[in-house]
């Protein structure tokens, strides 16, 4: 069969343009609806730090992709 092959640094290269526009162009989305809902940031970290815990005590049911694609 055939295989796919990713050139040399292919991977951080994609990670890196991710990266970018996860901060260029779905943060300051997230930032916005957080504003509308008056969301605060401190609400969004216990909510990020109560699932960092969670998934660290079941490793093996945390998601592998987001649970909301978009």
């Amino acid at each position: 069969g055939l295989g796919n092959f990713v050139a040399q640094g292919g991977t951080q290269a994609v990670e890196a343009l991710r990266r970018d526009e996860f901060f260029t162009e779905l943060l300051p989305g997230l930032f916005h609806v957080m504003h509308t809902l008056g969301v605060g940031i401190s609400e969004v970290v216990a909510r990020w730090q109560a699932q960092e815990q969670g998934a660290q005590a079941q490793p093996h049911d945390r998601p592998t992709t987001c649970p909301h694609p978009a």
